[in-house]
């Protein structure tokens, strides 16, 4: 082991410890492994912290002087830790113990180099249980009643037909039902015989595929119910987790690749300055965090949907695809998008495995498209992208992730992303309005009837001229378009190792809605007609002049419409190493955007219509009759103005969901084995067959 002290003196705060751990045969740095330091002297070992390895396998840990400093004689000692490191493999195997490290300095670098084995790199497989003879301590009278009956091993007693087994033996059927459950489930650590006999006994449940099947609310309540009842001991300890475990069992799921246990302090602590820069920017969005922690299968749940995803797209080693690059304004479409592997051995898509195995699992896909870094698997009618590389690079200053328009869903699987303060993952068009209503045609409502021209007379009541209408009153406008008229904002989900510099920025806030329309200017009131012209006779003036019409009123104007709702945020789900959530809370605020659109803004108001004006008086040509000036009719009065819209409403924010997950939760997800394919097929009784796939 190569080390040199970078700082030297007395540590004082923060201090830490980086390296690299390599293969010591090929000099290749080796990844995902977990690196766990501790202070060793004479009398105690202290944890210092852990680390995982990167894509290149170096690692850094970082740790405080109170971590090494117990005791009162250790506070007033000078010197640093002496720093002894377990380096523990992908399955979970330790691997190396370094020497101690004596008096190592605040800042120390390390190189270890680790003997890979190939039987240390492969899974262990589940311990073989002999389920009689684990019976037998409890239930010796039954067991020794069914070897007498020819029932002697775990074979017989599965294919067994209980009831004839248990008139033989008079064993109940019940119980010979929890031996069965029990010889089908031995493997199981927690799932001790005593226990299970007396409580499937008493939930109805009796077999293997009842139990896996059962939702653990329910068979909790059954088993508290059964306590309450005094139908169980009360010594018995039963907890939702041995719950989740035992069905989690019954579903085939080993939980010891996830027995990783998190610093869940430190997990909450780091989670919550996350989450608190999401909703100090997200006042609206729901935040949902660190769920799941105490129980591997709750986190088994959040990492099934990346295997089903690589089982869909035809990988099963993510280490070995190469990069995935973001170059400019790089935009997705539906599909899958796999990077190339990183050694350079495809000469032609018909001889790329990736592309054979992918085809073969079922002729989904519409076509294969081959890219400069990747390949594009292009699903019949999906609107769903994932990106699956062992890294993510935006390799330029000012690239974009931009998510397409026909894409509803991006998922992300890698290993680590990098980025610089300007890149950002956005959605097409994400600030795009939805277009304008269209104005109302006519712009102006009717004027009013009858129409009359105010020099003209045309007969009202009496001497008086034909009054104006009414304009008509102005349409309403209509609400402006919502902005998911557009399409919602899509989602997106990321499964990272590793984000050295945290996160790019991500915009997935709804549009805003669009404007309302205007409302309908109020039509224009109609002029009154011209009073009655006078008339003389014999010297004197027979009618004198009549009064002109009054105008029409104006009509009031539409009130402008409502704008539209605001588009609906993007939902964001990031799953990442429990020690990686220091890096997103620390290196750079992150910085998310999953808010609702803002609402359109209201409509114009509808302007009043004019008022008609009063008619003139009558013709006072005729002799002696004298001019009535005064007699003009009253103009009509303006309409009023409508009121103007109002503003839509926000639309809805999305959710952000953080999920912690452990180096051995990711390893049991691409470490598991793989089945790629079988040759043949189909075969007769005898035939060999060839079964090709990974951890094995």
């Amino acid at each position: 082991m190569e080390h040199r002290q970078v700082s030297p003196g007395k540590p004082v705060g923060g201090c830490e410890l980086r390296g690299l751990v390599r293969d010591a045969k090929t000099g290749k740095g080796l990844s995902g492994y977990r690196v766990v330091a501790y202070d060793s002297d004479n009398t105690r070992k202290d944890l210092l912290g852990s680390a995982t390895t990167l894509l290149n396998g170096e690692f850094i840990l970082h740790y405080r002087r109170a971590d090494f400093t117990k005791s009162d004689d250790e506070r007033k000692a000078e010197g640093g830790p002496d720093i002894v490191v377990e380096v523990i493999n992908t399955f979970g195997r330790l691997v190396k113990t370094t020497d101690p490290l004596i008096d190592a300095a605040a800042s120390t670098e390390i190189c270890i180099e680790v003997a890979v084995a190939r039987e240390n790199e492969r899974p262990e497989g589940p311990p073989l249980v002999d389920p009689f003879q684990v019976l037998r301590a409890s239930f010796e009278s039954q067991i020794e009643a069914l070897e007498r009956a020819g029932v002697k091993d775990r074979q017989a007693l599965l294919k067994a037909d209980l009831r004839a087994v248990a008139q033989e033996t008079k064993v109940p059927v019940a119980q010979l039902e929890t031996f069965r459950l029990y010889a089908e489930m031995a493997h199981a650590d927690r799932f001790a015989p005593e226990v299970a006999a007396a409580i499937i006994a008493r939930t109805g449940l009796r077999t293997r595929e009842q139990l896996a099947v059962s939702q653990p609310r329910e068979l909790m309540q059954a088993i508290q119910a059964a306590l309450a009842e005094g139908k169980l001991d009360d010594k018995l300890k039963i907890t939702p987790s041995v719950v989740y475990g035992w069905i989690g069992y019954a579903k085939g799921i080993d939980p010891k690749p996830f027995a990783s246990p998190m610093n869940i302090r430190q997990v909450l602590h780091d989670a919550k300055l996350i989450t608190d820069a999401v909703a100090k920017t997200n006042p609206e969005a729901l935040i949902t965090a660190v769920t799941g922690l105490l129980n591997p299968f709750n986190r088994l749940a959040s990492m099934a949907g990346v295997r089903a995803l690589m089982e869909d797209a035809g990988v099963t080693d993510l280490s070995s695809l190469g990069t995935f690059q973001v170059q400019g304004q790089r935009v997705i479409h539906p599909g899958y998008y796999v990077a190339l592997p990183k050694l350079k051995l495809v000469t032609s898509l018909t001889n790329f495995d990736l592309v054979t195995a992918t085809i073969a699992k079922g002729l989904r896909f519409k076509r294969v498209e081959a890219l400069s870094d990747s390949l594009r698997f292009v699903p019949n009618p999906v609107t769903d992208a994932v990106i699956i590389g062992s890294l993510v690079d935006f390799v330029e200053a000012d690239a974009r992730l931009i998510i397409g328009r026909d894409v509803t869903s991006l998922t992300i699987i890698t290993e680590e992303i990098r980025y610089s303060d300007v890149n950002l993952i956005t959605y097409e068009d994400a600030n795009r309005t939805p277009e304008a209503r269209a104005p109302m045609s006519p712009a102006r409502a009717a004027t009013g009837s009858p129409a009359n021209d105010r020099n003209v007379y045309s007969p009202g009541e009496g001497n008086t001229g034909r009054s104006g209408g009414d304009g008509a009153a102005g349409r309403n406008g209509g609400a402006g378009n919502n902005g998911d008229s557009l399409g919602a904002a899509p989602d997106v989900t990321i499964y990272v190792l590793h984000t050295p510099e945290g996160l790019p920025d991500i915009n997935l806030g709804g549009r805003r809605g669009g404007a309302g329309q205007a409302g309908q200017h109020g039509g224009n009131g109609s002029d009154g007609a011209r009073g009655r012209p006078a008339q003389s006779h014999a010297c004197h003036c027979a009618r004198s002049v009549g009064h002109g019409g009054n105008g029409g009123n104006g009509g009031p104007g539409g009130a402008g419409g409502p704008g539209g709702a605001g588009g609906s945020g993007g939902n964001l789900t990031i799953h990442t190493l429990d020690e990686n959530l220091v890096l997103l809370a620390t290196q750079r605020p992150l910085s998310v955007n999953i808010n609702g659109g803002a609402g359109g803004n209201g409509g114009e108001r509808g302007i009043g219509g004019a008022g008609g004006a009063g008619g003139a008086p009558g013709d006072d040509s005729w002799p002696w009759c004298d001019e009535e000036p005064s007699r003009v009719g009253a103009d009509g009065h303006n309409g009023a103005s409508g009121p103007g819209g109002a503003n839509g409403p926000g639309g809805q924010a999305g959710v952000f969901t953080l999920q912690p997950i452990t180096q051995s939760d990711w390893n049991a997800v691409f470490n598991q084995p793989w089945i790629i394919r079988v040759e043949p097929a189909v075969g007769q009784t005898g035939q060999t067959v060839r079964v090709v796939g990974r951890n094995l």
